[in-house]
């Protein structure tokens, strides 16, 4: 390992090379960091950070000759170093002297973390959870399945404890990571060729092999001195490569190489005779040492650029699917989350495209080098630089192709939609408060809840959510939320997932529909109300001149003779999702409304949870045929009516409806109306519509 040999610190040229390598190692698991602040190197103070695996005489000796020392956890994100400081000092000053010249940057994160630096309690257990479960998926198919079942089990005891008692949860991750560790280290298989301690064996003995023939076919023409220099290097090399210290050993050699080239040199020049031969012995070391060291950085610049393929990959991945996922959102909070997340991706990939700018420099200074030792004909090397380039280049592509731009349209498409919709919601709360309008938005809104579409399924007349004290139908909790209800079967039981969670989410968050008593309804959020009514009043504005109508197809005049004053349309599944709201419906016999309201105060202050509230109410959510999860309602109704003929169409009420089918789809003059031809009048003028079709 880099940072086992205290030979990386004689230089800070040379301690920098080994800290990047170092660092390229790591990802996002939580590792150790050591700091050493004035540590002598080359006769000057300079600050030390050492991370990985280091062994602990490295340690005892940086230690002794710093002026002061601290640690911490840490983890790569990116190419940024999260660093969080568990004991000691370390100014941040005192880093960025460290992280000059090197291609990563560094962040200093507060808090008591094992993970991801956030700011609160509850972000560090998460951040926690997401890095052990992403381990876990690095691993589940290398171990057995007991082994599987015991670390699965663990996750579901945390999962049920992580939204009520996060201490207890923590103390079971503290468990389940000390087990995966466990586990991995019992599966744990010998060291396999391709590995990269291998490699570094495999490189280490073959330089040193090399470097035995050059040393047996020069000592004839050194001088004592040089053989005796040079014996004690190759001693050297010999001892770490006996120590399995490849890395410091091919170092080691790399040194010996060059003092053998200068002693060849000299002894070129001092024996006229057999100049030509040393020159022809020199040129051909000079030429196996370059094509080593050109295959040995483009070896580095692959493995360098299949890392960020997995990073750009990602990202494309992540933002590609951004669009669809806005579909859903309907909090505001959660839409800021999208917007860091897509500003996160862009720092990101601006990184990469340096990473990128830096493999095509160290591409060029790779052909310049292949040149200068005349290497143009050496059919692998070309091979490898002609395939990095070519890689290089479908990076660029790759980096191209990310829709970051596209991810920013949406969302402020998004952002300019959900403003929208909550101005209509607010004037159609001011509307129906007044009496001017019907009851959709207050009875039916998503401001309304589950809750209080539960109360009204509950009770025999329909307790609806507007009442005297609460015109507007708002429930007590005020945060809306997109609510995703997940359940399980546990012997023959339906269960919900993170109850307490949902409780506090479910009550503002969901999307209403209701009818009388029995069944109880809200649209998802305000973007897909407004989708429905807006859709509705185009349908209203071209049938606007129209005034009188009569079922069927007629071309009598005096036959078309009904007011045209009530308009009832029925929408399929929205343009902006797969379902308009969610449903609530009695299954026992009604509540009494006293008993009602009070149980949803309960529910509303906190007091039992969302299953308790809706088994005291006697109701169920609506779900889907063969018990396939909670039914998003797919169509819609919306009522319009005017006082005349000649007057503008006003909203009476609009809600989902679960209970509506294909058959229903379309518009209609009065209530079960059939559907077919129907004739509409304007003045003498006659028109014949098809009321299943939208006009």
């Amino acid at each position: 390992m880099p940072f086992n040999n205290i030979d990386a610190f004689k230089s800070v040229d040379a301690y920098k090379k080994e800290l990047k390598k170092e660092l390229g190692r790591l990802d996002a698991t939580l590792g150790d960091f050591y700091f050493y602040d004035d540590y002598p190197i080359n006769g000057s103070q300079e600050p030390v950070l050492v991370v990985g695996e280091v062994k602990p005489p490295i340690l005892k000796a940086l230690k002794s000759g710093a002026k002061a020392h601290a640690l911490g956890k840490c983890f790569i994100e990116g190419s940024t170093l999260k660093l969080t400081l568990t004991k000691g000092k370390m100014p941040e000053v005192k880093l960025k002297p460290v992280f000059k010249g090197i291609p990563f940057d560094f962040k200093l994160v507060s808090g008591d973390i094992d993970a991801g630096g956030a700011e609160t309690t509850d972000a560090r257990f998460e951040a926690r959870l997401q890095t052990s479960v992403s381990q876990f998926d690095k691993i589940k198919g290398g171990i057995s399945d007991g082994d599987r079942k015991e670390l699965r089990i663990l996750f579901g005891q945390i999962q049920d404890l992580k939204d009520t008692d996060v201490p207890a949860a923590g103390q079971i991750l503290a468990k389940l990571d000390t087990r995966m560790q466990a586990i991995l280290k019992e599966a744990a298989p010998a060291e396999a060729p391709g590995t990269p301690d291998a490699k570094d064996e495999k490189r280490a003995n073959a330089r040193f092999q090399a470097s035995t023939r050059r040393l047996k076919k020069a000592l004839d023409h050194l001088t004592g001195d040089q053989k005796t220099a040079l014996k004690g290097l190759y001693g050297n090399a010999r001892k770490l490569i006996k120590n399995s210290d490849w890395i410091a050993a091919h170092d080691k050699l790399v040194e010996f190489d060059a003092s053998l080239i200068g002693f060849i040199r000299q002894a070129a020049k001092t024996t006229e005779g057999s100049a030509g031969q040393k020159e022809k012995e020199l040129e051909t070391l000079q030429a196996t040492n370059a094509m080593q060291t050109i295959r040995y950085k483009i070896e580095g610049e692959l493995t360098k650029l299949k890392k960020l393929e997995a990073v750009i990959t990602n990202e494309a991945k992540t933002l590609s699917g951004l669009e669809e996922t806005l579909a859903g959102i309907s909090r505001p909070k959660d839409i800021e989350k999208k917007q860091k997340q897509v500003d996160a991706s862009e720092e990101r990939l601006q990184k990469a495209r340096k990473i990128l700018a830096n493999s095509r420099g160290e591409l060029n200074e790779n052909v310049r080098a292949l040149k200068a030792a005349k290497l143009e004909k050496e059919r692998d090397i070309v091979t490898a630089l002609g395939g990095l380039q070519s890689k290089i280049r479908s990076m660029g592509t790759m980096l191209a192709d990310v829709p970051i731009e596209q991810a920013r349209n949406a969302i402020e498409a998004t952002i300019r939609k959900m403003a929208e919709a909550t101005e209509w919601r607010e004037e159609q709360f001011k509307k129906e408060a007044a009496g001017g309008e019907g009851h959709g938005t207050a009875r039916h809104g998503a401001q309304t809840g589950l809750d209080r579409q539960a109360r009204r399924a509950a009770t025999q007349d329909g307790v609806t959510p507007e009442q005297p004290d609460n015109p507007t139908g708002v429930s007590q909790t005020v945060e809306w939320n997109k609510v995703k209800i997940t359940y399980t079967e546990e012997a023959g039981k339906r269960v919900v997932a993170d109850r307490d969670k949902l409780a506090q989410t479910l009550a503002t968050e969901i999307s209403n529909t209701q009818f009388s008593g029995g069944v109880g309804s809200s649209w998802a959020n305000p973007v897909l109300e407004k989708e429905a009514v807006d859709k509705a009043l185009a349908v209203g504005r071209k049938l606007m001149g129209y005034t009188h109508y009569t079922t069927g197809n007629t071309s009598s005049a005096g036959m078309v003779a009904t007011n045209f004053t009530n308009l009832t349309v029925v929408l399929d599944e929205p343009t902006s999702g797969p379902g308009w709201g969610y449903a609530v419906t009695r299954k026992g016999t009604a509540v009494d409304p006293v008993v009602a309201t009070a149980v949803l105060k309960r529910f509303e202050e906190g007091k039992i949870t969302l299953d308790k509230l809706f088994s005291n109410l006697n109701v169920e959510l609506i779900e889907k045929p063969n018990k396939g999860g909670v039914l998003m309602v797919p169509r819609c109704k919306v009522i319009l009516t005017r006082a005349t003929e000649t007057d503008d169409w006003k909203l009476k009420t609009h809600y989902p409806d679960h209970k509506l089918e294909l058959k229903h789809e379309g518009w209609e003059c009065e209530r079960g109306q059939p559907k077919g031809d129907v004739t509409l009048r304007k003045g003498d003028v006659l028109k014949v519509f098809d009321n299943k079709v939208l006009p």
